[in-house]
């Protein structure tokens, strides 16, 4: 999925909130996962993401969290990896 977003060459035209939108909507790319279930929700946090300043030119994958009412990348450790604690509530 991102990287079919992330090799689109430059100024090809492609709108990266229409995709992502197109993506996570109930017939989009994720809807051919076995267990993928639409949820607006996730949708619209998705296109929020994708419109933050900057996102289109990042290059991987980078892990967000709320803070104040928008959005910061987790800091990076120094062998570039990224960590998030997760609640005993989030765990599977």
């Amino acid at each position: 999925m991102i990287a079919a977003i992330e090799n689109q060459p430059a100024g090809s035209g492609t709108d990266l909130v229409q995709q992502v939108a197109e993506i996570f909507s109930p017939t989009g790319l994720l809807s051919k996962a076995s267990n993928f279930e639409f949820r607006p929700e996730q949708q619209q946090m998705a296109v929020a993401v994708a419109r933050v300043p900057g996102v289109a030119s990042v290059a991987g994958l980078s892990l967000f969290v709320p803070a104040g009412g928008s959005w910061q990348a987790l800091p990076r450790n120094a062998d570039g990896s990224q960590q998030l604690a997760l609640q005993a509530w989030q765990l599977p």
